[in-house]
């Protein structure tokens, strides 16, 4: 049987079963105060239960960066983690307005840890909220417009299903440039950086997928 590429969920639990020393799934509920099963599930629908690693990263002092992305050291930056903006941050990326929630999982995890990233740098709630829905906002766009750039070659049997595609993305892209929160200014330097120094973390682009 061939080898099968490794999800990116089960890339987390390898790194949390490194940090905790756990050797099970089951351990790894215990640790995190779950059930087995949810393990299981979440193996198996590729989605983690956010909130308990938080927790369980802010108990252990493990860099939020590291647990989720695998980037930079295990120990984590000065400030705590916010658990109520890092799961505000992850609805806003999953919500039905965001193109992002399409994303592979480790490209949506790169997201969640920038934004999270930036908008802890912003004290005003308010403020904070249009960060980030300004940013989903911007990310979406850019990801539509690569959907764009890849469907220019395409040649179909039916030439019209493409028009009509190119019509359906491009009206997308209208109805999230009109929404587009104040504020964007605030966020572009995150999303064009290559390497942004945020909260004391470094975050970098992710790589294209082929």
């Amino acid at each position: 049987m061939s080898q099968q590429k490794m999800p990116e969920i089960g890339k987390i639990l390898s790194r949390f079963m490194e940090i905790s020393g756990a050797r099970s799934d089951s351990a790894i509920a215990k640790a995190l105060g779950v059930t087995p099963q949810a393990i299981g599930n979440s193996r198996k629908r590729g989605a983690i239960p956010y909130e308990k690693f938080l927790q369980f990263a802010e108990r252990n002092d493990i860099s939020l960066d590291y647990l989720l992305l695998g980037k930079g050291g295990r120990d984590k930056a000065t400030d705590p983690i916010d658990e109520e903006l890092f799961n505000e941050v992850v609805s806003a990326l999953a919500s039905e307005e965001s193109e992002l929630r399409k994303v592979n999982y480790d490209v949506f995890c790169h997201y969640a840890v920038m934004i999270y990233n930036q908008a802890h740098l912003v004290t005003n709630v308010e403020e904070r909220t249009k960060v980030i829905a300004s940013t989903v906002r911007m990310l979406s766009i850019s990801t539509i417009k690569n959907v764009l750039t890849n469907i220019e070659n395409w040649e179909p049997s039916d030439p019209e299903h493409k028009n009509k595609l190119q019509k359906v993305l491009n009206e997308r892209i209208n109805e999230l440039e009109i929404g587009m929160e104040a504020g964007t200014s605030t966020v572009q330097q995150t999303i064009n950086g290559e390497n942004n120094q945020v909260a004391g973390r470094d975050i970098t682009n992710p790589k294209n997928k082929d």
